[in-house]
């Protein structure tokens, strides 16, 4: 048996009119006529990339180093492209291979070295316009806050405002180096990282991908019932 027959059956019997009638809105189409309040977002829903902190002076440089022994690369670098003092650690030696392909920023040139020297299982320590080349363990092993001219080595304070500070530990924890440590301090929502200044860098542009305020790119609205 169809639904609805003995309804329409009953209808045709006593001569009731039937119209087809369209689907009709369960409210006004215009919440304004129920005064209800409509927050529209920019449907943008994920942080954009954290921009670098690194900010060096000078135009376009450009290198090509092949194997070359590391005190050579560390002066070509440090000394004659971007005028900073350096030291190396006596436990750094090694050859170091950096080209460029042509004419980079000084700050993609920084993070260029900082990648090289990771490759041989070195980092830096940046303090203003002096760095210092070491083993890669031996900048870790020491907990303390380093300022350079706008990168960050050392121990980091990441304070966090739209995630907590143990589910940011726990993303970090399964794509962060070894070597790097995370501490959460969960009663005032923010991360403790220890790490060289490329590492303490690739972490920061994780958070900022997770720390965002997921409703501000969505549409919401308070409707009185």
């Amino acid at each position: 048996m169809i639904r609805g027959a003995p309804v329409v059956a009953l209808a045709l019997a006593c001569g009731w009119p039937m119209t087809a009638r369209g689907a009709e809105p369960l409210g006004p189409s215009d919440p304004r006529e129920t005064g209800a309040l409509v927050m529209r977002g920019d449907d943008r829903l994920v942080g954009g990339e954290a921009p670098s902190r690194v900010q060096i002076a000078g135009g376009p440089v450009s290198l090509n180093l092949v194997e070359v022994p590391l005190p050579v690369a560390a002066k070509a670098v440090f000394a004659d492209t971007l005028g900073w003092g350096y030291s190396l650690d006596e436990r750094a030696s090694g050859t170091i291979t950096l080209q460029t392909g042509g004419p980079v920023s000084r700050e993609s040139l920084l993070r260029m070295f900082e990648t090289a020297l990771a490759s041989r299982g070195l980092s830096l320590r940046r303090q203003g316009r002096s760095v210092q080349i070491v083993p890669a363990g031996a900048a870790g092993s020491e907990i303390r806050p380093v300022e350079g001219v706008g990168a960050e080595s050392g121990a980091v304070v990441v304070p966090l405002r739209w995630i907590s500070a143990a589910e940011m530990q726990a993303i970090l924890s399964s794509v962060a180096p070894r070597e790097v440590v995370l501490r959460a301090d969960r009663a005032r929502n923010l991360l403790i990282l220890s790490g060289d200044a490329n590492q303490i860098r690739v972490l920061r542009q994780t958070i900022a991908v997770f720390d965002v305020d997921w409703m501000r790119g969505m549409s919401t609205a308070m409707v009185p019932v």
